[in-house]
């Protein structure tokens, strides 16, 4: 199961985004800091990855109300930051989110209080982000597609 799903590199940094076909609640919390500590060993290895060198591009429209959950949010930055001591992250960009979640923001921005100098919540990045995404979930669909047919 993957929880994130690798984008493209752009200079020498990774992008990422989460796997918002996942539903949270099917799995132990448990299962799911296991799966995500294991993935990120498997992208740093992969992608070579030093310091600061990710970056996590975020939809707060796209995840699913069940998977809105905070407490675990909170013990997945703890894990991450536990097992990788190492800072990675460049950036967490959070590039769209609808009106009702609007209030979850400053929430959200406590509980990365150590990594607010890493946030950033800006619609505009949207215009950039989307066309990515969408050509990326493309190939995606036309690869798995031709491997299926094969």
């Amino acid at each position: 199961m993957r929880f994130f799903i690798y984008l493209q590199t752009i200079g020498n940094k990774v992008t990422i985004y989460p796997n918002y076909d996942i539903s949270y609640s099917d799995y132990t919390d448990a299962f799911i800091l296991d799966s995500i500590i294991s993935q990120m060993k498997e992208l740093i290895a992969t992608y070579n990855i030093v310091d600061e060198n990710i970056i996590f591009l975020l939809d707060l429209t796209r995840i699913r109300p069940e998977n809105m959950r905070l407490i675990l949010l909170n013990k997945i930055i703890g894990r991450i930051r536990e097992r990788f001591p190492q800072d990675y992250l460049y950036k967490l960009i959070i590039y769209d989110y609808a009106p009702s979640v609007s209030f979850l923001l400053p929430i959200l921005k406590t509980i990365m209080i150590n990594l607010l100098s890493k946030l950033i919540i800006d619609k505009n990045y949207k215009k950039v982000i989307a066309p990515l995404l969408l050509k990326h979930t493309t190939q995606e669909s036309v690869e798995a597609t031709v491997s299926n047919n094969l």
